[in-house]
């Protein structure tokens, strides 16, 4: 094939061509010279069935028009490479009477990238698969007029540029930090080439700048945990744990720092459990029952499970009656005080809510039979 000028070959394409269309023809006329057969022996020699002629009929049918669609297929394959090798010849290429053509012209090889005047050629490409299908198109032409020695240089040079288009990408992910696909690509450079320095060179320095990126966002993670901590932002400083060990899972210390928040978030749960158990003690000391009731019942609602929360509980009911005696002794002791004040009206306020909210209490009995009493007085003041 490589010994042919392009005159010769362009020949034999449409020879080829001619040829399919021929053979397509006939396998046509075949086909329809089969069913015509099947009808006569079916219809009026009554040979064979006729469930046995429709299915010897679609058979025909089938491999026929399929025969044929193959080789018109092809013909147009063909015809269409001829005229592709038609446009991208030089002039005179494919007319042995044209000025430096025939027999003595020498042969040129098509470049592999398009140039712009073939835009107005008879291959036009007005759209990116055609230009790929161009593209392929005269590669396969050059490649056929190549020697095995061309081949075997061409191959090794797109080989090599292969292999650096990889080498770019991996220190273009190694930039962005993406350094999983990376190290992937490395490997697979390194299988594909066998062991090289030049690739051998390009990991280290993908694994130091890992190990850079790795120690900068350790670092910025550790100090972003530790001011979340110290405002007990527990939550978001465990998001940014995570996100640290999924970012570097091989990093020990990014392993380490969950378990440090862990750490730090039960031992100032512990503190604040104590702080909180000691001030139950301190106000049950000194009686401030309704005091010693709110740190109770915070230290119940937010670590009830802890030993603190479990020593209060039992003691949490006569908390509230306490509270609540102390509650109703300070309503009373207002109400006395507003009434010497001779301010009646709130006085009046105040008994009706003691006797709405504390309707079962000695303080509501004693107001019940003091409120008309009050009442008289808050319209003669006003």
């Amino acid at each position: 094939m490589a010994s042919q000028d392009p005159p010769r070959r362009l020949a034999d394409l449409r020879i080829l061509t001619y040829l399919l269309l021929v053979l397509a023809v006939l396998v046509v006329v075949a086909t329809l010279g089969g069913l015509v057969w099947v009808g006569h022996e079916c219809l009026l020699a009554e040979r064979i069935p006729a469930s046995r002629a429709v299915l010897q009929a679609l058979r025909l049918l089938v491999g026929g028009m399929g025969a044929a669609g193959i080789m018109l297929g092809l013909a147009a394959v063909i015809h269409y490479v001829r005229r592709m090798t038609l446009a991208f010849e030089p002039a005179g290429g494919d007319n042995p009477s044209a000025p430096g053509g025939g027999e003595s012209a020498p042969v040129t090889m098509v470049a592999l990238d398009v140039p712009d005047a073939a835009a107005g050629t008879e291959g036009r490409v007005g759209s990116q698969p055609q230009e790929e299908m161009l593209r392929l198109l005269r590669e396969i032409n050059d490649n056929s007029l190549l020697s095995e020695d061309q081949k075997r240089a061409k191959w090794e040079r797109r080989r090599e540029q292969e292999r650096q288009a990889a080498i770019d990408h991996v220190e273009a992910l190694a930039r962005q930090g993406d350094f999983p696909s990376a190290f992937r690509i490395c490997q697979e450079l390194t299988d594909r080439h066998g062991q090289d320095d030049q690739i051998d060179s390009l990991a280290k320095r993908v694994e130091q700048a890992r190990a850079a990126a790795e120690a900068k966002d350790v670092a910025e993670a550790r100090q972003k945990v530790r001011d979340l901590m110290s405002i007990s932002a527990w939550e978001r400083a465990e998001a940014i744990a995570t996100d640290l060990v999924r970012k570097h899972p091989r990093s020990d210390e990014a392993r380490q720092l969950p378990d440090l928040i862990v750490r730090e978030r039960e031992t100032f749960e512990q503190q604040q459990r104590r702080r909180i158990f000691a001030d139950i003690e301190k106000h049950t000391v000194r009686r401030q029952w309704k005091e010693a009731l709110v740190a109770a019942r915070m230290l119940v609602d937010r670590h009830s499970g802890s030993p603190e929360a479990q020593a209060v509980l039992p003691k949490l009911q006569t908390l509230e009656a306490n509270a609540e005696i102390q509650e109703r002794q300070t309503l009373e002791n207002q109400i006395k005080d507003l009434v010497k004040r001779h301010r009646f009206d709130e006085a009046v306020t105040l008994a009706r809510r003691v006797i709405q909210t504390y309707p079962d209490s000695p303080q509501a009995d004693v107001l019940r039979s003091q409120l008309p009493r009050l009442e008289e007085k808050a319209k003669q003041k006003s």
